[in-house]
């Protein structure tokens, strides 16, 4: 088997190749070609995919991650604009701070 071509003066290489390459599986090359997501050529039972796409492809696809990735770790390291005071918080005359008061039993109305 080649692992690449050249068809109408691009570089083609085959899935199996581009994977060892990307790091992707070749089951997942072949889906990104089949999608179109990247220039392909099936020869028989082999499917060639165009390397500079494939390559252009991963780059772009890790600069995707890595501004993620930046973004949310900007995102869990800034300070939180909220702040928690030390003042007890009164909500109708009742302290918040001091331990729960037990309620009191329901009444329940007598059957008539």
């Amino acid at each position: 088997m080649e692992d690449y071509i050249f068809v109408e003066g691009k570089r083609y290489i085959s899935s199996k190749k581009a994977a060892r390459e990307t790091g992707y599986t070749s089951d997942y090359v072949g889906q990104m070609a089949r999608e179109g997501r990247v220039d392909s050529k099936k020869i028989g039972r082999i499917r060639y995919v165009d390397e500079a796409q494939i390559k252009s492809y991963t780059v772009d696809s890790d600069r995707k991650k890595n501004s993620a990735a930046q973004l949310s770790e900007s995102i869990s390291t800034k300070e939180s604009p909220i702040t928690v005071s030390e003042t007890p918080i009164v909500v109708q005359g009742e302290n918040l701070t001091q331990e729960p008061v037990a309620a009191p039993e329901p009444v329940v109305p007598e059957p008539v």
